[in-house]
């Protein structure tokens, strides 16, 4: 997470994080998942080393022509709004259990995310529907 959000905020590399299991259910994580979806701010899982080189890094050209001042709070700002444009996030959790709790924990998750909610499927259907999709590709299953 922490080289995605790097590249995210130095070059504005775009990138989709999947986020699972066990991932999904520590609070550390969604910490920093909500934090990045309501505000962009990233900075603080970087060294003060780390983020002295990430802000004088930042394309003075770009925050420029983006109209961010060129100072060390304006710089901040174009990073962090840098990243909330770049990641995108997918959490998958069950149901029961957790996404109640992070509907509690995280309001900024509920409101501002996507859900879809899937029930469980059997595993015989999900087999079947996985093997059509793997052999309308071409793709030869072991």
């Amino acid at each position: 997470l922490k080289s995605t959000v790097r590249d995210a905020a130095a070059i504005g590399a775009q990138a989709t994080i999947l986020v699972t299991g066990k991932q999904a259910s520590e609070a550390v994580v969604l910490d920093v998942i909500n934090e990045i979806v309501h505000t962009g701010e990233c900075l603080g899982m970087f060294s003060s080393e780390e983020q002295a080189m990430l802000v004088s890094e930042a394309l003075e050209d770009s925050a420029k022509k983006r109209g961010y001042p060129l100072t060390l709070e304006g710089k901040q700002k174009y990073l962090c709004d840098r990243v909330k444009d770049a990641l995108h996030f997918v959490l998958c959790f069950p149901l029961q259990g957790v996404l109640p709790i992070v509907a509690r924990r995280f309001p900024v998750l509920q409101a501002v995310c996507h859900w879809i909610h899937f029930l469980p499927w059997p595993s015989q259907s999900f087999e079947l529907v996985a093997a059509k999709r793997l052999q309308e590709r071409n793709v030869k299953m072991e």
